[in-house]
């Protein structure tokens, strides 16, 4: 598939979606940032930035989760309560959170050794997500899938990821 479909396909699907995507992960994003707000009032300003890592690691598997749950859900179709889809994330948050901390490990390791080894971390582990979520996968299995599905589509990958954290990184 074209990545430029791909991105057409992704705007128009959060373009119908955006107040129920809002709804759904607005909230918990807010608690992510007053948690990290209410941790650097409370610390020092020389204070590691793991710790606002750490929370970061609690709260992201929450709302990725309900909104991979949703993303599935909606391609389907079907219509979702928020709150049944934060219930079933708060169910996924023990494999999701060790996920993500092993992903995040991996792709803070791969950018220490310069940026491309981080950036083919990053696109190997692309699928590891919704593998855990959507086929009920054990972490170690999810990342494992995820460097298989990716062989033979490095470049298609890349270029989807770039074409959205570039402008991220840009602001």
């Amino acid at each position: 598939m074209n990545p430029l479909t791909v991105i057409q396909d992704s705007l128009y699907f959060f373009r119908r979606n955006l107040g129920s995507i809002m709804l759904l992960c607005l909230p918990v994003v807010i608690l992510e940032v007053l948690a990290k707000q209410a941790l650097s009032n409370a610390m020092s300003a020389d204070t590691s930035p793991a710790y606002e890592l750490v929370i970061g690691l609690f709260f992201y598997p929450i709302y990725t989760a309900a909104l991979i749950l949703f993303l599935d859900a909606r391609s389907r179709g079907e219509d979702v309560y928020t709150r049944d889809l934060l219930a079933m994330a708060l169910r996924l948050w023990p494999t999701f959170a060790v996920l993500s901390a092993m992903s995040t490990l991996l792709i803070m390791f791969g950018l220490s050794l310069f940026v491309v080894p981080g950036l083919w971390v990053m696109i190997k582990l692309a699928f590891c997500e919704y593998l855990l979520v959507l086929r009920k996968l054990t972490p170690f299995m999810a990342m494992r899938e995820s460097m298989l599905m990716t062989t033979g589509h490095f470049t298609r990958i890349l270029v989807c990821v770039l074409s959205v954290y570039i402008p991220l990184w840009l602001l």
